[in-house]
């Protein structure tokens, strides 16, 4: 009654980028994202929650961060043999 509320679906995505057909715009990443500081900054990110806050942070930009993933792009942050 006082607020929205939010319904996160996963594996939601959205169209294309047009020009990289690899690429779909997301609501949020999960683990490493690449962005631009100044984006990132206009959103915020409590330095206590750094490692447990990925959620939070995609959800405060929502309506201002423009999030995209890519399927031929990998990270190997933590490798295992």
């Amino acid at each position: 009654m006082e607020g929205g509320c939010m319904h996160r679906k996963s594996r939601g995505r959205f169209h294309s980028l047009p020009g990289y057909p690899q690429c779909s715009l997301v609501n949020g990443v999960v683990n490493f994202f690449l962005a631009r500081t100044d984006a990132a900054q206009r959103v915020g990110f409590d330095p206590q929650l750094k490692r447990v806050a990925h959620s939070e942070f995609f959800m405060d930009g929502l309506g201002s961060l423009m999030v995209a993933s890519c399927g031929h792009v990998s990270i190997g942050h933590q490798k295992k043999n």
